[in-house]
């Protein structure tokens, strides 16, 4: 869905700095280094070397803390999780020899092993921290390396409620049946399940109304109630449209966070009547965040519109638009000038295009090198 599309486009931030500062550094433990982990450590620090995760206390390489010593941090952002650096994350820290020394990045484990790790019972007798870690980053390792999970084996952990529902929840996507669906969510009210809500059959007329009735239920996030409008859409266009589209035009200015107003502008680009499209040039003019106008112009692009928005575009290069920020770090200087310029590059290669938009999309690009 257009969130998963959203999230990639944030996820392109690169993963620049983390070895920002020497002074950040601890000091090297070059007699912890010498010693690889053995099955005479604690089985649970075992099971995490054996998953490829790391201990900060042992890197030797500098990292940036972000004036909190012995945690590792990126962007503004906490890397290590309780002092180990995640499977994912250790080979970035590493020397080469190092890497070649702990077998960093871990190869996949067996399914077995992984699922033995998730001892749930273990977990919920002894509160053990590390035994804790060793499952998330269990199933993080499998999410890695899309390890196929069986549907009764992370039933099993998301169900157990011990605090990896975040990490559990992804697998269970393609996985559950709309009963299953029906029952969790009135059992857990857990939005993670949105994300994972199986298509509805045109016969199932139980799951068609549990899903108008969530998608009408104020309770819910704008994320959740879209997830649930989308595939009624999907399923009946004629039905749902109206709805669908009133929904869209009654948050889109409301909604205070920018990542949800930037989903509800591409859902508006794609109903493309002229009541939302009328909502999207607003955005484009209006929005304060420069990351919801750049998803606009984005979705714009994918749904090919370019007559429905050049107009706004006009005023944007005439420099009469209301005033934006970039909120997400790691931007080019430069970067929303640079990506309106793009879209307006390729519109003035669409074909079918009259003479009176390719006229204002020539004119916006002439302006923009004074905006």
């Amino acid at each position: 869905m257009k969130k998963a599309a959203l999230s990639a486009l944030l996820l392109a931030l690169s993963l620049l700095g983390f070895a920002c500062s020497a002074a950040s550094a601890p000091a090297a433990d070059n007699s912890a280094l010498a010693q690889t982990p053995t099955a005479s450590t604690q089985p649970y620090e075992k099971l995490l070397y054996d998953l490829g995760a790391f201990p900060v206390s042992r890197l030797t390489q500098p990292y940036w803390t972000n004036g909190n010593p012995g945690k590792v941090y990126s962007k503004g952002n906490r890397v290590d999780v309780d002092g180990w650096l995640p499977p994912n994350q250790a080979a970035f820290y590493l020397t080469d020899a190092e890497k070649a020394q702990y077998a960093i990045p871990a190869k996949p484990l067996r399914y077995e092993q992984y699922i033995a790790m998730l001892d749930i019972d273990k977990c919920k007798q002894t509160h053990d921290p590390q035994l804790f870690l060793v499952m998330r980053f269990a199933l993080e390792s499998l999410g890695d390396h899309q390890v196929p999970v069986k549907k009764a084996d992370i039933l099993r952990v998301y169900e157990a409620q011990i605090g990896l529902e975040e990490y559990a929840a992804p697998f269970l996507a393609g996985q559950i049946s709309s009963a299953d669906a029906i029952r969790l969510i009135g059992a857990y009210a857990d939005e993670k399940l949105f994300q994972v809500l199986p298509k509805p059959e045109p016969n199932d007329k139980v799951y068609i109304a549990f899903l108008s009735e969530q998608a009408q239920a104020g309770k819910w996030s704008i994320w959740s109630r879209q997830e649930c409008y989308e595939l009624l859409l999907a399923l009946d266009d004629k039905t749902y449209r109206a709805p669908y589209r009133t929904f869209l035009l009654g948050n889109v200015k409301t909604a205070h966070d920018w990542r949800a107003r930037a989903i509800l502008y591409d859902a508006l680009v794609r109903m493309k009547d002229q009541d939302s499209l009328n909502a999207v040039c607003d955005g484009l003019v209006h929005d304060p965040i420069t990351e919801c106008r750049e998803s606009i112009l984005s979705e714009a692009k994918e749904q090919g519109e370019v007559t429905s928005i050049i107009d706004a575009i006009l005023v944007i290069a005439n420099g009469q638009d209301a005033p934006h920020h970039p909120v997400t770090p790691s931007r080019m200087l430069g970067q929303w000038r640079y990506n309106l310029n793009r879209y307006l590059q390729w519109a003035a290669t669409q074909k079918q295009l009259d003479a009176a938009t390719l006229k204002k999309v020539d004119d916006a690009l002439a302006k923009l090198p004074d905006r």
